[in-house]
């Protein structure tokens, strides 16, 4: 995947190093200033997609976590978030769990057995540290696994943008919400990659 420095760097960014460059990319994709967004540079750069492959990454995981603002979902509690507490299928068995084990990541990660799950494939003990999936690093890597677990990037690859987005949308949502917002963001970061 190549970035197009050119464009970014017309358009006010730095994009001097590679990381710089992958920080303008965020910034330009979520329309945020580049230094707001540079802490997830580092590990977005070590990326290797195919270039629609990583555009629909950064605009799922760009929606999903409030255009790069978010690693931890906004606790309210909604009621929706005061369901999250005895649900069995998300593992929360233990009273508080809904809340200790509440959407992080990139991806919105839910649910102490998916943390437990997610950090046996990372390397991080997230069952018993779930803030960790607030740091850039972890919290990029869980939406990387989410990815690789589920063959978006194959679905990205074999589709036109605007099919790919709907279908993966699917699998990051379970629905079709924000279908048009991560559809803009994706072909946004598209128009700069090469």
């Amino acid at each position: 995947m190549t970035i197009n420095t050119a464009k970014l760097t017309r358009l006010g960014y730095d994009t001097t190093t590679p990381v710089r460059a992958t920080a303008a990319l965020l910034a330009y994709t979520g329309r945020r200033s580049q230094a707001a967004v540079s802490s997830l540079a580092p590990p977005m750069s070590q990326i290797q997609m195919s270039p629609k492959a990583f555009a629909h990454f950064l605009g799922q995981t760009c929606y999903e976590s409030g255009y790069w603002r978010y690693l931890s979902e906004i606790w309210g509690p909604t009621d929706a978030q005061k369901s999250y507490e005895n649900r069995k299928d998300l593992g929360n068995t233990e009273p508080g769990d809904g809340y200790k084990f509440r959407g992080r990541g990139l991806l919105e990660t839910t649910g102490r057995y998916n943390y437990t799950m997610l950090g046996k494939a990372i390397g991080l003990p997230l069952d018993t540290n779930p803030e960790l999936l607030e740091q850039p690093d972890a919290a990029v890597k869980s939406a990387l696994h989410f990815w690789d677990q589920h063959g978006l990037s194959a679905i990205a690859d074999a589709h036109d943008i605007p099919t790919a987005c709907e279908l993966i949308t699917k699998r990051v949502n379970g629905g079709s919400a924000g279908l048009d917002d991560r559809l803009a963001l994706t072909q946004r970061a598209f128009g700069v990659l090469m």
